[in-house]
């Protein structure tokens, strides 16, 4: 059977354009991932996964989303708020691109110049960087930073702009440059493919990668990322499944838990007529999910229930919320206050494959919801359907598979410019939290802005914009020789990967 595995592996990558992975490795290491970015390595093309989990490695912003979910210096050193719309920034010294660029302000200006072209206004990285205003080269290494409205959190978001080599830039434009990207992280790019990216130690990162070479696998099949990974051929392989563990256990092998930085949902689409309309229906919805029982079950037990739409780490969580308690009789009783109580049918449309054990997942939580009578039809769609459903507004039903995204400023109203009315073609509105909301926006300071947000959090709970499921959480299997590994919230610390006996 391991010889069939095996066999299975190698023409797999063969047929992915992959060549074999050589053993011993040395102070080498392999680690597979379920996809690349679409973009490739041009890091203005995404900001969520699976780009960002790449983009770590390979650039810097000026300051860095760590595994931990904290905001750490990267290429600015410190900053000040000099007025609710001017940022000053002193930028880190003696940094040099992977090709031997010199790193300095003007090539913070130069990037911020070119994400003002006309060329650049397709790229995705813009809708978090829209409030940048001006960028101003103040001295050699300093600039200042004004923006179109406060933004108290502007380091933060500074995250996902990362910095390309300018010079490297404006020779070979971005397309070529998505194939060999140049930054100032820890590993700089020695071949990308389609199957496969080799990252060679950067020897002049400011945080200097631990090995000498890291080898990316794409394996959309998870079966394939375990076979490799227990082969030997894979010595990290990322989003295996909780079952995995006993079976890596019993040969020396680890299944580490990693949080995501996102938390499913289906979300509600209520501007066309249904029972969903009414907010105690939707907090019925939310009550008639054994949520604990699903995680327990499907998810090892890791994560936790949502008790609003963030994540414990975003800034403005209220941690003096619980969640909505898994109560059907209480449920039922809502539903039939609002005029339910015989139950109703509805349509969810689902989108297979995109987190762990969802099809198990879907089935309790729609046998769940059957308990209070509500009787649901699961639709299920492709990628380009959800994504062609979320332009155009258009849906066979009365919610669909999505999720709260933390991402890039691990901010809890990230999630406001999707998921209300502040959407062009929205699918939830609710008018009487849009005064809040603009509250939020308009704030000048982080205690301010904190504070309103907290509230506004109280307030999507108590009326539920969706069907808040789980924190979503992925597992990465680690062979033995793999000393040190640490990922989280969509990133990976590659400067503190490590080998035993390295």
């Amino acid at each position: 059977m391991r010889r069939l595995c095996l066999l299975a592996t190698c023409l797999f990558l063969a047929l992915q354009g992959c060549s074999e992975v050589d053993t011993p490795r040395g102070n080498s290491a392999v680690l597979a991932m379920p996809s690349f970015p679409g973009g490739k390595g041009n890091p203005y093309t995404g900001y969520a996964t699976p780009s960002i989990t790449l983009f770590t490695a390979i650039f810097d912003g000026l300051t860095n989303l760590t595994a931990d979910g904290d905001f750490v210096p990267a290429l600015a050193t410190t900053w000040q708020q000099t007025s609710p719309r001017t940022w000053r920034f002193q930028l880190r010294q003696g940094v040099r691109f992977s090709n031997g660029e010199a790193f300095d302000a003007s090539a913070i200006v130069r990037a911020a110049n070119f994400l003002k072209s006309p060329a650049a206004q397709r790229y995705a990285v813009l809708r978090e960087l829209s409030t940048l205003e001006t960028v101003t080269q103040t001295g050699p290494f300093e600039i200042e930073i004004t923006t179109t409205k406060p933004a108290p959190l502007l380091p933060r978001t500074l995250s996902a702009f990362r910095i390309v080599a300018p010079e490297y830039w404006d020779t070979v434009g971005p397309d070529a440059f998505a194939t060999a990207p140049i930054g100032t992280g820890p590993f700089a790019v020695s071949q990308w493919n389609e199957a496969s990216i080799t990252l060679e130690r950067n020897p002049g990162s400011w945080r200097p990668a631990a090995l000498d070479k890291l080898t990316i696998l794409r394996l959309p099949d998870a079966s394939v990322r375990f076979q490799t990974l227990t082969s030997g051929d894979v010595d990290i392989a990322m989003t295996l499944s909780p079952e995995d563990q006993d079976l890596l256990n019993a040969s020396g092998f680890t299944l580490k838990p990693v949080r995501a930085p996102n938390i499913i949902v289906f979300t509600f689409i209520t501007e066309k007529p249904h029972p969903i309309q009414d907010p105690r229906v939707r907090r019925a919805l939310n009550m008639a999910i054994d949520r604990e029982a699903v995680i327990d079950v499907f998810l090892g037990g890791i994560p936790d229930v949502p008790s609003q739409p963030a994540l414990d780490m975003a800034f403005g969580y209220n941690e003096t919320l619980a969640p909505l308690p898994y109560d059907p009789v209480a449920a039922k009783a809502l539903l039939a206050e609002a005029g339910y109580g015989a139950g109703f049918d509805m349509t969810i449309e689902v989108l297979i494959g995109a987190s762990t054990n969802d099809v198990p997942i879907f089935q309790q939580i729609f046998s769940d919801l059957k308990q209070i009578g509500v009787r649901v039809n699961p639709q299920i769609i492709t990628l380009a359907q959800l994504v062609s459903g979320i332009g155009s507004g258009q849906w066979r039903g009365q919610g669909f598979l999505l999720d709260y995204n933390m991402l890039p400023a691990m901010d809890a109203v990230s999630v406001m410019p999707i998921h209300s009315c502040l959407r062009r073609i929205a699918w939830h509105c609710q008018d009487a939290l849009m005064p809040l909301t603009q509250q939020i926006y308009a704030a000048e300071n982080v205690e301010e802005r904190a504070a309103l947000t907290r509230a506004l959090m109280a307030a999507l709970r108590d009326n539920p914009p969706a069907l808040m499921l789980y924190e979503a959480v992925s597992f990465t299997g680690l062979a033995p020789r793999i000393a040190s590994f640490k990922a989280g919230f969509g990133v990976i610390d590659y400067e503190d990967i490590r080998v035993a006996g390295f």
